[in-house]
């Protein structure tokens, strides 16, 4: 075994055991909370006629986690799950021996396939690892067409994101053949390339057709979803500053801009120019519509598939030493965004959801009559086989947080005035529940949790706290306010 393939291996490895000891210390917050409860909870003929389209997120994720939650899993059994599909990717990583040696050891520590999308159990997780694997066969995409065809087909399921750069990729593949045949050099034979074609767009179609928002979405459309032509150029800008050398000083933003432009030229180089700016125009369209800041490691997956397979390509070994160099440097400034979340997920609650579920489970509240009230309480829900609330009865029994307006409980946002989340909790408290436990988090649920310190009929037992953390702060606090009725 040669000297690169034992640091490989130590670096799969090492990898494995991080990622694993993240799954143990980690506490799930609220949309792997949905995934998991929608996988264990929600039938398949729900999930493709209901569910995705309240959701908008196609169904590949919730599949894979549909087999550890139907079969009575723990909830942890999401997190071993996203583990194990990272450390596939690294592993493919690491046989990329084109790839520079110190870029295939940094970059499997990097704050998103370390971390953000796999601690924090993400189906963006699947997406780094399928286009670590379309790099490793790029430049062989006519010889394992049916690979390639494959990882598209998967890699459209993952995400709104996922359907856009794999049809980039689809794309550029017919481009690249009808360039050949043009050329006289060797191509895929042209039934194949049909059928292949055939079943991407019936993927696609299929994907949009069990997405599509239904007419009575709750919610959502009171957190940013609008399309604003501003946002086209605003955020990706600004996400490759910040991936690149940050907005922390004026020095960085310069050197941001130059290294991006010194990439730009490495890419062209290496005939990569396209690859990169195909998938970048593909993801702009729903970024534009609603983006939230870990939709940067979709911008960051962009970018480092555009450097792997630029590092399959013959280019000027000084320019190639020099883009390594800038390379290490950016992706040593995000293993400390990794090194800051795991010491912050070891030390500190990221909500509080499982702190607040084992002091409902210790103390038998769970056989009582305890309600609840504010949309964080779906983090607490899958600890429970079951709803833990009495006066939450969503569609069929589930648990998940259900995003149309059969919802029983109030959404905070511009529909639910305050006149009317009044009267929704009026309701509740009129049927005298022994426990009542208020989240807050979401804009707006602090309301019940100022309704009920008013209530003479009960009193405050414990407040569980918590705070999400992204790359180096705190950055918003989760609370879980449980109320007793008095004797």
């Amino acid at each position: 075994m040669t000297a690169q393939k034992i640091i490989g291996a130590a670096v799969v490895v090492s990898f494995a055991a991080l990622v694993f000891y993240g799954a143990v210390i980690h506490e799930p917050w609220w949309d792997e909370a949905q995934a998991w409860l929608i996988a264990r909870d929600a039938t398949m003929t729900d999930l493709f006629t209901e569910r995705l389209a309240y959701e908008g997120h196609p169904p590949l994720w919730y599949l894979i986690l549909a087999i550890p939650a139907k079969a009575g899993l723990p909830y942890k059994s999401m997190h071993v799950v996203a583990g194990l599909i990272a450390v596939t990717g690294v592993a493919l990583l690491q046989r990329q021996q084109n790839v520079p040696l110190p870029i295939r050891v940094l970059l499997p520590f990097t704050f998103y396939f370390a971390y953000q999308f796999t601690v924090v159990a993400r189906s963006y997780v699947i997406l780094g690892a399928l286009l670590i694997a379309v790099a490793a066969i790029y430049d062989r995409r006519s010889e394992r067409f049916w690979l390639f065809i494959a990882i598209l087909l998967a890699m459209a399921n993952v995400s709104i994101h996922g359907t856009g750069i794999a049809s980039a990729l689809a794309l550029l593949f017919v481009i690249d053949e009808w360039r050949a045949r043009r050329n006289g050099r060797p191509a895929v034979p042209l039934p194949r390339l049909f059928l292949g074609a055939a079943l991407f767009v019936i993927d696609v179609a299929f994907i949009a057709l069990v997405i599509f928002p239904p007419a009575d979405i709750s919610g959502r459309f009171d957190i940013g979803y609008a399309f604003r032509a501003s946002k086209l150029w605003a955020i990706p800008s600004d996400a490759f500053i910040e991936l690149l050398f940050g907005f922390d000083s004026f020095v960085g933003i310069v050197a941001s801009q130059l290294a991006l432009l010194l990439l730009l030229y490495w890419f062209w180089r290496a005939r990569t120019l396209a690859l990169f700016a195909l998938m970048l125009i593909s993801v702009l369209l729903p970024i534009a519509v609603y983006y939230s800041p870990w939709h940067e490691g979709v911008f960051f997956f962009i970018l480092v598939t555009a450097f792997l397979v630029s590092f399959q390509r013959p280019v000027d070994r000084r320019l190639r030493y020099v883009v390594t160099a800038v390379l290490a440097l950016v992706l040593m400034r995000h293993i400390y965004w990794t090194i800051s979340s795991y010491r912050y997920d070891a030390s500190s609650a990221m909500t509080g959801s499982r702190e607040v579920a084992d002091y409902i489970k210790d103390h038998h509240i769970d056989r009582t009559g305890l309600f609840g009230a504010g949309v964080r309480c779906i983090e607490v829900q899958p600890y429970f086989d079951s709803s833990v609330f009495a006066n939450y009865h969503a569609q069929g029994g589930a648990a998940f947080w259900d995003w149309s307006e059969r919802n029983p409980w109030p959404y905070p946002g511009w529909k639910w005035l305050e006149r009317e989340r009044t009267r929704w909790m009026n309701l509740q408290l009129a049927r005298r529940p022994d426990y009542f436990l208020v989240a807050t988090g979401f804009s707006g649920d602090i309301f019940f949790s100022a309704m009920m310190s008013k209530r003479p009929d009960y009193r405050r037992v414990k407040i569980f706290r918590g705070r999400l953390f992204w790359k180096t702060t705190p950055i918003e606090s989760i609370m879980f306010h449980l109320y007793e009725r008095k004797s």
